[in-house]
């Protein structure tokens, strides 16, 4: 599988309720930018983090976005830049 493809799969907030509606671009590039936008439950923590997460690959998860205001319902990363090879 490609990684720009699979970025997708490893983005997990630590919260149950947490309800995905729109992940931008679909396949990210890089260099890129993604934005992923939620909706919120009722219950959902306050914050949530954003981990990278391919096991057995990485054998521990690598957060990328700390202390994320569930409320604010979107994220957008930028992403860096990766030489093919």
């Amino acid at each position: 599988m490609r990684p720009a493809i699979s970025l997708t799969l490893f983005f997990l907030p630590l919260v149950s309720a947490l309800t995905f509606t729109n992940i931008t671009p679909a396949i990210p590039t890089s260099g890129g930018s993604i934005t992923f936008s939620w909706t919120e439950d009722p219950g959902d923590a306050a914050t949530v983090t954003f981990q990278l997460q391919n096991p057995p690959v990485l054998l521990n998860a690598i957060a990328i976005a700390n202390n994320i205001q569930t409320a604010s319902g979107q994220l957008t990363l930028t992403l860096p830049t990766v030489k093919a090879t």
